[in-house]
């Protein structure tokens, strides 16, 4: 169990959880009992389906074509939405760069009532409608089928696209904010 345990603590979380359970499924045979077989493994690990879209925001900050969009990237169109209308608000209430961000903040629900996606998407809508800047726009695109050695590109696509997600959700690689402009997410 000792064993087990480590191997769990020491998992690296970029490589596909696959690569843990197969570490572990040695230890398990190791000690005597049956495992899980590394070609099953395997098999499962190709077999498994993967995403059929991605989600994707758009934050548009102005007009001006050499100030650049934020971009950011979620598996949930609802998790999604609240990030970008966390950004927006965020920004909105600390930079005095948007005219009348100030004002639609102190005007519309604060963000610590967002209780459910509908709060957020009303919110995202009364800013499109009582605001010409910033933009947000919310989309799902379909993950192409890229080819390549036993889809190899497309699994490291969706692995790195779940990482990062999970990473934006829990708060890591946080945007600096240097004061210059809004903050940008990849």
């Amino acid at each position: 169990m000792a064993q087990i345990a480590e191997a769990l603590q020491d998992y690296d979380r970029t490589q596909h959880p696959s690569a843990a359970l197969e570490q572990i499924s040695h230890l398990v045979r190791a000690a005597g009992h049956d495992g899980l077989d590394s070609r099953e493994l395997l098999a499962n690990r190709t077999a498994r389906t993967r995403p059929q879209f991605v989600t994707v925001g758009v934050i548009t900050w102005s007009d001006d074509p050499d100030v650049e969009p934020s971009i950011l990237i979620g598996s949930r169109s609802t998790d999604l939405a609240r990030r970008v209308a966390t950004q927006l608000y965020e920004e909105l209430a600390e930079s005095e760069a948007f005219a009348g961000g100030r004002e639609f903040i102190d005007k519309h629900t604060p963000i610590q009532q967002w209780n459910t996606p509908e709060d957020v998407d009303q919110w995202l809508e009364a800013l499109a409608d009582e605001t010409p800047m910033p933009r947000a726009t919310i989309t799902q695109l379909p993950v192409a089928d890229l080819t390549g050695p036993a889809g190899q590109y497309e699994r490291d696509l969706s692995y790195a696209l779940a990482r990062r997600a999970s990473q934006l959700a829990a708060g890591e690689a946080a945007p600096s904010r240097s004061g210059a402009g809004p903050a940008r997410e990849l």
